[in-house]
């Protein structure tokens, strides 16, 4: 089991809201440490350095500590919450000036408290500091439809592992009918739930014996079936021990990620080395775009890759770049004869045409992840 944890520090004389916040965070299947204290013991947390949750009651003692509850406010580790028997705009604007990220009303609603979690989560919580770091982890993903992502990711895994002839595994978290499968027209008879339930069995190896190889290639996948998600059974450490065997037997590690805001993501996020980040010639998604690398990704390794590019756009580069707020790292032009030969033939864009210039780009972008990251 990893030992991974959010911690999540209560300061408040009240025991229910301790059973309460426990009883919510358990239907996250999030790994977590609650710390409890009647009275704010700003050293207490300042003590810690990982990245914690803390909730804060409020009562007329706190009048006087003004000025640690900003402190705590000011570390980027730190993510306040304030605890209020009612509605009170006075007190919000005073601890807003100090810092603190929400507000949630005594007893708490479980919707309520939910939401606030999920609003403030950072990927930087769920790294694995104990973690095999022999191979690379590339993540795929964007909050934008129809970009190209499981394109992406299916062409780029097979360029790595045609460069390399090292094992490459394409792993499959998307939801929904355009996932690899669907894509390279396969169907897996283990889907990647079954793998991640059984990392921890006995037959461990038998398990993953089953992981399926793609035309003899060096290019492995695991995949959901269509329309099939992650189980809901599966939590937070059933991710982080998946992620940490499967570093231990390939090179490379190529994931599908879906588009929610959830912690699965944030998890894989937080342990990828590189994250290829799609976006399309569209000035409004990626101003959405820009909004969600912002909150989630600052000072992460991230690259920008704008798909289905067509040069001869009215929308200019420099136009793009602006409303993303990052420089574009490769361009990959709008090429329907091969793409589209491609998905309807289950084949790789080298496959179809080695010689195009899409083909082009992604041996560009793969040697850049074997050679520079």
């Amino acid at each position: 089991m990893s030992d991974n944890k959010i911690k999540i520090y209560l300061f408040d004389k009240d025991n229910l809201t301790k059973t309460l916040i426990e009883n919510y965070i358990n239907e996250l299947n999030i790994n977590f440490e609650l710390i409890k204290e009647a009275d704010f013991n700003k050293e207490l947390v300042q003590s810690d350095d990982s990245y914690k949750f803390i909730f804060i009651a409020h009562n007329d003692e706190l009048e006087a500590k003004e000025n640690d509850i900003k402190i705590l406010a000011d570390d980027s580790k730190n993510i306040l919450f304030m605890l209020l028997n009612e509605p009170n705009s006075d007190l919000y604007v005073k601890y807003l000036r100090l810092g603190v990220k929400e507000f949630l009303i005594k007893p708490l609603v479980k919707d309520n408290f939910i939401k606030s979690i999920k609003n403030n989560y950072k990927p930087e919580m769920f790294i694995n500091k104990n973690a095999n770091t022999n191979s690379k982890i590339v993540v795929v993903s964007s909050q934008e439809q129809s970009c190209g992502k499981t394109f992406f990711a299916v062409n780029i895994a097979k360029e790595i592992a045609d460069i390399t002839k090292e094992k490459v595994l394409l792993l499959d978290f998307n939801n929904g009918l355009n996932n690899v499968s669907f894509s390279l027209d396969i169907d897996p008879a283990y889907d990647t739930n079954y793998f991640i339930l059984n990392t921890n069995s006995k037959n461990y190896e038998k398990v993953f014996s089953n992981v399926s190889c793609f035309k003899n290639s060096s290019m492995y996948i695991i995949s959901n079936g269509l329309y099939t998600g992650v189980d809901d059974n599966i939590n937070t450490n059933d991710i982080e021990n998946f992620i940490n065997y499967i570093r231990k037997y390939y090179k490379y590690i190529v994931i599908d990620v879906n588009q929610n805001i959830d912690i699965m993501n944030f998890i894989l996020y937080a342990n990828s080395d590189i994250i290829m980040y799609l976006i399309t010639p569209n000035l409004t998604s990626c101003e959405k775009n820009h909004k969600y690398i912002e909150n989630n990704f600052t000072g992460r390794k991230i690259k920008i890759i704008l798909n289905k590019y067509k040069p001869k756009d009215e929308l200019k580069l420099n136009e793009i770049e602006s409303a993303i707020g990052y420089d574009i790292f490769e361009k990959i032009s709008m090429n329907l004869s091969v793409s589209l030969g491609s998905a309807s033939r289950g084949k790789t864009i080298r496959e179809i045409n080695p010689n195009s210039d899409i083909a082009a780009s992604f041996n560009k972008i793969a040697e850049y992840i074997i050679y520079r990251v």
